[in-house]
């Protein structure tokens, strides 16, 4: 995995190609200038912590598309593989996790919610 950070188009391009020289590595870049695998490691080893990072990051514009998110988390051994991902794990268990999602993400269910539903059903 090679997240790419505080990139411009042209430079995550190169890096990007670059990753594959490096033994097949997958680019993942960051949409806001700062590592989102960083914030989803400091959310801990639990699931739904690390399921509401993930719901924040896609609310804030910092995550594009929940399945590269998903497959960078999993790539890159911060969220276990068969879990399909934070955002795959959130949508599994939307019920529980939906009532605890902080304000910024809540109010940007309307938004994400078919997002998620596209990415995960």
């Amino acid at each position: 995995m090679l997240e790419i950070v505080k990139a411009t188009a042209p430079q995550a391009e190169a890096l990007a190609c670059l990753a594959h020289r490096l033994g097949g590595a997958l680019p993942y870049r960051c949409e806001d200038g700062a590592s989102v695998l960083s914030r989803l490691t400091r959310a801990g080893q639990s699931l739904d912590a690390q399921a509401l990072t993930a719901a924040r990051l896609l609310a804030e514009g910092a995550a594009a598309k929940p399945e590269t998110l998903d497959v960078a988390a999993c790539t890159a051994n911060v969220t276990p593989p068969w879990t399909g991902g934070p955002l795959a794990h959130f949508w599994a268990h939307r019920e529980r996790l939906a009532p605890l999602l902080d304000p910024v993400a809540a109010g940007a269910w309307p938004r994400l919610e078919p997002m998620l539903r596209a990415a995960c059903e």
